[in-house]
């Protein structure tokens, strides 16, 4: 479908400087770069958000404009006191008028409705448009409205880096769709770039709901699990061929009134040029002069983003009174959509697919290392201030990895990582004189769960792990010989009893080992139990540590770790998270998790520990809700003076899909955690608050 009079419009709205008379309502872009992360808009700032007028919006603030240069009513519209909620699918509190802007007062008339992190959007072919009584509509019979920020002033740079790209995502419900023949309505998310050497725009166009059965439907490529892309430009007013992004999540919707969904899709510096070549194609064999484009990613800058709805009527153009705009073939024709968006992001990432649980560490700078889709060790890095992603199975030739990675710390500020195999050999990578892969088998053993590793203050290094006759081994690392030997710890062991999940180990504060797990203790129940070391001997030194700590039924793998006041080990009960905490010779074991309302921890979830900026012990767990749970302890816990954090509440955070693990760095407190949208998500500490970070 050619839309040669909606691009002029376009081209003419990006020639445009946005104006700078208002500055109210939430800024887009605080640090004047990506991440954009969807504000909180409160009721003193609705008249500011939203923009009946022909105005372009103020520079890098968040608005929702109702009409696209269409000549119609000035102002920021009227409030609107009944409920637009059945069209839009989201509620908004009474007084309603305190969130719904429109031209009209009439039940159902076009209305916008803004309040906290979402936008409500219900558009009306039949009243949006008026003019002198008459049917009029604007655009070439295209009527839209749509969130996002403008920055034509002080554009981004998402290609920037040669792996980086952009990635959209939102929650969307279209809840309500109607029209009559031949009109038509859908969503649509815009990206305007800018060669910065030509001046040309080129929009990026994607539809997460369609009807149509032209090049706009997305649902005729459902079946390659990929989406169309229309690239659009605007100095030529033609539309290229259809062009494939990378879909991360959402299915593309073509009937209403189903659940808010997310919506993620990644536009990569590959993904860009191939649009561009795509357009060079498609002008050549159309004979058409589109000027000269950059195949350089890094040379577009992102002047704009929105989501929108929008509608098409078919009219007639007279060219020579109403150039964007013309009057209805049919006077009865209509077109009408509701929905509602929510938690709309716009980064530069580097694109990529996690799973499992991800594990950060500090040796020269952080690493956070996880298992991508392909069972490939990676990590993200930071240099010179920027993060980077390295591929350590490939720079190593180690094989594939099955379940979770473990990373840590050795002496001398070496980074390493272990994970098994689906043969259950156990790996070891780390990076000294360049990067080296192990495969520990010839040690003796096979792992039948994911193997932790650590290091003691002595210099030792032990990898631990579950074997298949579900017994705890270990590989170790003399300090001073650096040799490696296996330790069969529960075959020495006098009482040990059979593994039920993974174990994991620390350093006591003073050169001692423990190691702790989840066994089993007779008739199916499941009990912790720890092994120590001392004078080179573990047999000796073994507990029952429920019954030593008068503690509950483990219900997942602990977690130990020691901090300025003791050591912890940390658990999922039936009442929520547990401390098996020691001071000294004494043990005890503390409920966690009671001032944490409506954070109940998720039955597959496992809390993790480690030391905050304080010298204190935190907690980070994974919620029903998705969501991610901070607990702070006193040097002494106990579960009244244990607080609780909902740092999912951060802005632009997302909910988790693998258990948060954390780490302290420089001062700074990081939750590494993979969310629902595949991808690694960090929340750090900053003065007294926290930030989201996407990787």
């Amino acid at each position: 479908m050619i839309r040669y009079r909606r691009i002029a419009a376009v081209a003419a709205f990006v020639s445009q400087v946005a104006t700078a008379d208002s500055s109210g309502g939430p800024v887009c872009l605080p640090d004047g770069q990506l991440p954009f992360y969807q504000p909180v808009v409160v009721a003193s700032d609705v008249d500011e958000v939203v923009l009946i007028n022909n105005d372009t919006p103020t520079e890098n603030r968040f608005r929702v404009r109702t009409q696209w240069l269409n000549g119609g009513a000035s102002g920021n519209g009227l409030p609107r006191p009944w409920s637009a909620n059945w069209y839009t699918g989201f509620s908004v509190p009474y007084p309603f008028s305190d969130f719904q802007r429109g031209q009209s007062t009439a039940a159902n008339a076009t209305v916008t409705q803004v309040q906290d992190a979402r936008v409500g959007m219900w558009l009306n072919s039949t009243n949006t448009i008026q003019s002198d009584g008459g049917y009029y509509v604007p655009n070439s019979g295209y009527i839209d409205m749509g969130a996002g920020c403008w920055l034509q002033s002080s554009p981004v740079h998402p290609f920037s880096r040669t792996s980086s790209g952009l990635r959209v995502s939102f929650d969307l419900q279209v809840k309500t769709w109607a029209m009559s023949s031949g009109s038509n309505a859908f969503v649509r998310t815009d990206l305007f770039l800018r060669d910065t050497r030509s001046g040309t725009f080129v929009i990026l166009t994607v539809h997460p709901f369609a009807t149509s059965s032209d090049c706009q439907d997305p649902k005729t490529d459902l079946a390659t699990g990929s989406s169309h892309v229309d690239g659009w430009i605007v100095g030529t007013g033609y539309d290229t061929p259809c062009n494939r992004i990378t879909r991360r999540a959402g299915v593309f919707q073509s009937t209403p009134g189903g659940a808010s969904q997310i919506f993620d899709f990644d536009v990569t510096p590959a993904n860009l040029t191939h649009t561009i070549e795509q357009i060079y194609m498609w002008a050549a064999m159309n004979e058409i002069d589109v000027g000269e484009l950059s195949l350089d990613p890094a040379d577009y800058e992102l002047i704009h983003f929105v989501v929108a709805p929008e509608l098409y009527i078919p009219v007639r153009i007279d060219d020579g009174t109403n150039p964007l705009g013309g009057v209805p073939y049919d006077p009865f024709s209509f077109a009408q959509i509701g929905m509602n968006v929510g938690n709309y992001r716009v980064i530069s990432t580097i694109p990529h697919v996690a799973s499992g649980t991800a594990w950060g560490a500090k040796s020269n700078t952080e690493r956070v290392d996880y298992v991508n889709s392909a069972g490939h060790l990676m990590q993200f890095w930071r240099g010179s201030g920027d993060w980077l992603e390295f591929n350590v199975s490939n720079a190593t030739g180690a094989p594939a990895a099955v379940g979770n990675s473990h990373s840590f710390v050795s002496s001398g500020a070496v980074p390493r990582s272990v994970f098994r195999t689906s043969a259950g050999h156990v790996v070891q990578t780390w990076m000294y004189g360049g990067w080296n892969a192990w495969d520990m088998s010839g040690l003796g053993g096979f792992a039948a769960g994911d193997p932790f590793g650590y290091s003691d203050t002595s210099g030792a290094i032990r990898v631990l792990f579950r074997d298949s006759n579900n017994r705890l081994v270990a590989y170790a690392m003399h300090p001073v010989t650096g040799n490696w030997s296996r330790e069969d710890i529960s075959l020495g062991t006098p009482g040990a009893v059979p593994l039920l999940g993974e174990p994991t180990g620390f350093d006591r504060g003073d050169g001692v080992p423990y190691v702790v797990y989840r066994g089993n203790g007779g008739m199916g129940s499941a009990r912790l139990y720890q092994h120590w070391l001392i004078g080179g001997v573990w047999g000796a030194n073994f507990r029952d540590l429920t019954t030593h700590a008068s503690g509950a039924v483990p219900l997942s793998d602990p977690f130990g770790f020691s901090s300025a006041g003791g050591r912890h080990i940390i658990y999922r009960a039936s009442d929520g998270v547990r401390d098996a905490y020691e001071s000294g010779a004494s043990w005890q074991d503390v409920r966690l998790s009671d001032n944490c309302i409506s954070l109940t921890p998720a039955s597959d979830s496992r809390p993790v520990g480690f030391v905050g900026s304080d010298g204190n012990a935190r907690v980070v767990f994974r919620a029903l809700n998705g969501h991610v749970a901070l607990l702070t302890l006193a040097s002494t816990p106990t579960a009244s003076s244990t607080t609780c954090t909902d740092l999912s509440q951060t802005l632009g955070a997302r909910a988790a899909k693998g258990n948060p693990t954390g780490y302290l760095s420089d001062g700074v407190m990081r939750i590494v955690y993979t969310a629902k949208d595949d991808q690694l998500h960090e929340i750090r500490s900053s003065g007294s608050g926290w930030v989201h970070f996407d990787y």
